[in-house]
């Protein structure tokens, strides 16, 4: 059986042996699947719920929204912090955010 036909939710609860890589995606899986509150309803997601169960390890670009205000959002992933990452509102590429 190959790792990529495997749900995020069996890699998770698998309990054969996995190879390398299917042990490299059991950790990323369990950062990705830690919750973090949304910043427009402070409802916690986690990044599986957020791209509706369609999450691939390999994708840089994955579309997210909050399941409950149904908001865009991106991963953030901080330079230093004890997080390791959090949500951020997506922004329109080339636009920045204004201050005060």
């Amino acid at each position: 059986m190959e790792i990529r036909s495997r749900t995020p939710l069996h890699i998770l609860t698998s309990t054969i042996p996995l190879d390398a890589l299917g042990e490299q995606e059991r950790y990323l899986l369990g950062i990705a699947t830690l919750r973090r509150p949304c910043p427009a309803c402070d409802k916690p997601c986690h990044q599986v719920e957020a791209c509706r169960g369609v999450y691939d390890f390999a994708a840089a670009d994955q579309d997210f929204a909050c399941p409950s205000c149904g908001v865009a959002l991106e991963v953030t992933v901080p330079f230093l912090s004890s997080s390791p990452w959090f949500w951020s509102l997506l922004r329109a590429p080339g636009v920045l955010p204004t201050v005060g």
